[in-house]
């Protein structure tokens, strides 16, 4: 057993902590043993980070990053916002890593540059790898950074009060499982608590278990992470036995509306190797770059039909550095080849392996589209795709992105470029329906919370378990579940999420990203002074239409009516008082209708007179 306390935030800064966990929330109608928390992805995918609070301690399972969408422009992504949890709890006491994807490690770096102090953060080396590497990037201090290591089958004991003077303190006992997953090292986690170390028990072979029964005041859950199910030797191992009796099962929900079984990945394996036997040009793939285990088969199936392969996109470098480092993966050096050589190669010699999967622009698949357009240069070195050449989409589209993964494809078929797709290339990591019911059925919990999903994929898996006789909550971020005497929700913490926009954190908020919204799909028009002409305006429009005469006859009758307005208000005001503010408001208003009558829509108008305007109000943003 590993035993570890994180740091103890001051008395102050955990009220209340024992014995019944009110902490000024609505009271429990049974004294809560456990609370739990799911602080992100619940209700939406990404931003994973679920709270336990248990006899003082404070832990929180994964801590990742939530991706932007067609709603979010200019965003990078999104974390979460731990104020009111802090504030409520104090420090966490440690953060257990289920595994190594962006969207459970993503956020750590955020959480330990905001502490300004390191906190242990538990996880398999992959996963902790993958941590440290984001931590690099964002400019986060090594010395921030503690990373302990997270075993199957050995029981990690976490407690506020932990000490050589407390040596026996109450806390959280955490027993990893290791699951099969689209990336290695993957974990579920068996959670227990209260428990003391004495009130584990030793095995045959010395190892500590959990004991059978357990104290009467201990609670479980079993908190599955992302998972699916294959082989029967390699379902949650090492299982416990026997299997203590579950509270609550917090689920993954991610494929809760696909029926049936996620697959196996042999089928994929079988699939790309096909594809390389038959096409005789350039076969690029793209997929996550955290699919070691697929990165791995495509390369050995490389080596077996004569191709060298060619990494391309940071994401995969980074991934493959690390997966290298814990030796979960390692490619022979005569295998890889650099682009430039790629691009001297007879095309059937050439395998790669781009980054991009949803069709984001900046990945590698993304460049090496926007490179087949006339006069452009190639993104990396002298490699260029080409008619002949063929792209295996091996991954899913994340849903909201699958608009941008079809323009692509399009984009490559107009070019000459076959595009080969499906479920043949894209076996998921997440478990479909049946999966899912055979958990439930195995693992029988008094309770399922579903997790990591939209609202449809929370309420499919809570029709599972319905139909199995097991209570669901479909809740949302925040909501503060105690496990008793039975499971309830006894109150809501915030936890929205902050957006991270290059160097900035929260400052882009809802306000701003409508507004953004609005100008993608409307333009703006500007109207401002003309320098030493104090009755003269001008005004300019981008993103309206195409510049031309009929574009610019527009700006000038708008910039002619609002001279109407601002003279006849400065004759009304000879005396020389004037409300700046809503001047700017009827020349906007004004200037707005001439290019709703002319164009049948209202764009959005910035009138700039005086040396700091106001921002543009409700009434011309639409």
């Amino acid at each position: 057993m590993s035993t570890g306390h994180g740091l103890s935030a001051s008395p102050d800064a955990i009220p209340q902590l024992v014995p019944v966990f009110t902490f000024g929330l609505a009271a429990a109608s049974v004294p809560a043993l456990m609370l739990v928390i799911p602080v992100g992805g619940c209700g939406e995918f990404g931003r994973n980070l679920t709270a336990y609070v248990c006899a003082e301690t404070l832990v929180l399972v994964d801590c990742g990053i939530q991706m932007p969408d067609d709603l979010s422009p200019g965003i990078d992504h999104f974390v979460c916002d731990l104020s009111a949890l802090i504030a409520r709890f104090g420090v966490p006491h440690a953060v257990v890593l289920t595994h190594g994807h962006e969207d459970h490690v993503g956020g750590v770096y955020h959480l330990l540059r905001t502490l300004e102090r390191p906190i242990p953060v538990y996880g398999r080396p992959l996963a902790l790898r993958l941590c440290h590497n984001r931590l690099r990037r964002n400019g986060v201090a090594a010395k921030l950074f503690d990373p302990r290591p997270l075993v199957p089958g050995q029981i990690l004991h976490l407690s506020a009060t932990l000490s050589d003077e407390q040596p026996d303190a109450p806390g959280l006992t955490i027993l990893p499982l290791a699951v099969p997953h689209s990336i290695p090292e993957a974990c579920s986690l068996l959670i227990t608590g209260p428990l003391r170390p004495s009130q584990l028990v030793p095995d045959s072979s010395g190892k500590l278990e959990l004991a059978d029964p357990l104290p009467d005041d201990a609670r479980t859950v079993l908190h599955t992470g992302d998972y699916k199910v294959v082989a029967e030797t390699v379902r949650f191992e090492p299982r416990p036995r026997p299997l203590p009796p579950i509270d609550l099962l917090v689920g993954d929900s991610t494929n809760a509306l696909s029926n049936g079984n996620s697959g196996d990945e042999q089928v994929v394996e079988d699939s790309l190797q096909a594809v390389l036997a038959s096409h005789k040009g350039r076969v690029a793939v793209t997929l996550f770059s955290s699919h070691i285990e697929r990165i791995s088969h495509f390369a050995k199936s490389c080596e077996r039909h004569g191709r060298r392969l060619c990494l391309l996109g940071r994401g995969l470098h980074d991934a493959m550095d690390a997966a290298e480092s814990v030796g979960a993966i390692k490619l022979p050096s005569s295998l890889l080849c650099t682009p430039d050589e790629a691009a001297l190669l007879p095309r059937h010699q050439v395998a790669l392996l781009c980054t991009g999967t949803q069709g984001e622009s900046v990945a590698a698949l993304g460049k090496l589209v926007a490179a087949l357009e006339p006069n452009t240069s190639p993104p990396f070195g002298k490699l260029r795709l080409q008619a002949g050449d063929t792209v295996v989409l091996a991954a899913r589209a994340i849903p909201g992105n699958e608009r941008a993964v079809s323009r692509l494809a399009d984009r490559l078929v107009l070019h000459g470029i076959s595009v080969v797709s499906g479920p043949l290339y894209a076996v998921s990591g997440h478990g479909y329906r049946d999966e899912l019911r055979w958990l439930l059925e195995t693992f029988a919990p008094k309770t399922l919370l579903p997790v990591h999903g939209g609202a449809r994929q929370l309420a499919a898996h809570a029709e599972i378990a319905a139909s199995l006789g097991i209570p669901a909550l479909c809740q949302s971020n925040g909501d503060v579940i105690s496990i008793g005497s039975r499971v309830e929700v006894i109150d809501h913490i915030a936890c929205p999420a902050v957006a991270i926009e290059g160097t900035t954190v929260g400052e882009v908020g809802s306000e701003t990203l409508r507004t953004r919204r609005l100008l993608c799909s409307t333009g703006i028009v500007l109207i401002a002074s003309v320098l030493g002409q104090p009755r003269r305006l001008t005004v300019r429009a981008v993103g309206i239409s195409d510049a031309g005469p009929k574009l610019q006859a527009l700006c000038d009758q708008a910039a002619r009516q609002a001279e109407s307005v601002l003279h006849t208000h400065l004759d009304r005001t000879s005396d020389g008082s004037s409300d700046l503010y809503e001047l700017e408001r009827s020349i906007g208003r004004v200037v707005r209708s001439v290019f709703r009558v002319a164009r049948g829509i209202k764009p959005t108008v910035v009138c700039l007179l005086g040396e700091s305007p106001a921002p543009p109000s409700e009434d011309l943003l639409g």
